[in-house]
């Protein structure tokens, strides 16, 4: 029987996958639902801080915007990056587990699919959360297989990611090319409340969001869960 490749093999394979596909069409869902896992941190750390959310929003030029009130402003306004850094080293991570990869897409769907109930409002989230939800739920629960766990680890992949070259472009770069006034981003505002330099926020934040994806690559199970193995099949 031949031997599967390691979860580091399939991985470093995603990774260069979505480095090449980075502007392509194919990778577009993907990329528009970490920017979901983005402002769905910042609804999450303002809830953890006291406040409230009253709505989540992401818009097709990869953009998206979260409304709340109260809480704690610093902590919210850290929570979108390294939040979707976390959130995307915990789906890859679970996708590699024998025993949370047999879940984790309908905990993903499921999840969307709560969140856009409680905080989204308008037509374009509500339309792409919704069918990337349903999509999560039938992939785990109808699909299965290779198919899932390589999904689920390329979705987990593309978030650490995203999260890095984000980070990189939105806050490095263009603070550089057009000075902190022309920029308008989470460590902007950040800035604007500690005194410290933006770009020194996107420094930090870079540092935090490679380590966690290096970290979650380091401390992968060797191999993928086979789930033609009876121990690990769920019954119908």
């Amino acid at each position: 029987m031949r031997s599967r490749p390691s979860n580091l093999v399939i991985v470093a394979a995603l990774c260069a996958a979505s480095l090449l596909l980075w502007n392509s069409v194919l990778l577009y869902p993907l990329q528009l639902l970490v920017v979901l896992m983005h402002e769905t941190a910042h609804g999450l750390a303002a809830l953890a801080t006291g406040g409230s959310v009253v709505r989540v929003e992401v818009h097709a030029l990869q953009g998206g915007l979260t409304c709340t009130v109260g809480g704690k402003r610093f902590i919210i306004l850290s929570a979108g990056y390294l939040g979707s850094s976390l959130i995307g080293a915990f789906i890859l991570w679970s996708a590699s587990h024998r025993t949370m990869g047999k879940y984790i897409a309908e905990i993903v769907g499921v999840l969307i699919l709560v969140e856009t109930a409680f905080w989204v409002r308008d037509l374009f989230t509500f339309g792409f959360a919704v069918a990337m939800g349903g999509f999560c739920i039938i992939l785990g629960w109808k699909i299965r297989g290779v198919f899932e766990t390589i999904f689920m680890q390329w979705l987990g992949s593309v978030s650490c990611l995203y999260a890095i070259f984000d980070i990189f472009d939105d806050i490095l770069r263009k603070t550089f090319a057009r000075g902190t006034a022309a920029v308008k981003n989470d460590a902007q505002a950040l800035a604007e409340i500690t005194g410290l330099p933006a770009v020194l926020w996107g420094v930090v934040w870079i540092v935090v969001a490679a380590a966690v994806f290096l970290g979650t690559v380091r401390n992968l199970p060797k191999r993928p869960p086979d789930k033609t193995d009876e121990r690990y099949c769920r019954p119908n």
